[in-house]
């Protein structure tokens, strides 16, 4: 299954350029910890959307659950960022 699911995704980029306007990058990923001898499942989702050709919207979130654990170890977190290509030319790029 996991074979399958690797030739199903795309090409992956990173890097401080932006989206083109409209363009778009979704990801997802549910996976299973041991922290302690407490099993727990981590999940995060992670998108960008080109707004103009020079901006781009970013956001994540991600979540970590613990079966039967004692005292507040679960944890959330959210992120909302705008990054700017602020110069490009033959493949280097600089960004905010």
């Amino acid at each position: 299954m996991a074979l399958g699911a690797a030739f199903a995704c795309g090409p992956a980029e990173a890097g401080p350029w932006a989206r083109d306007t409209g363009g778009y990058y979704l990801r997802g990923l549910v996976s299973a910890k041991t922290l302690d001898g407490l099993h727990g499942t981590r999940a995060d989702a992670y998108g960008e959307y080109g707004l103009t050709d020079r901006w781009t919207l970013t956001g994540k979130t991600e979540a970590v659950a613990y079966e039967d654990s004692i005292g507040d170890i679960d944890r959330q977190s959210y992120r909302l960022t705008l990054r700017r290509q602020l110069w490009a030319r033959k493949g280097g790029v600089i960004g905010a």
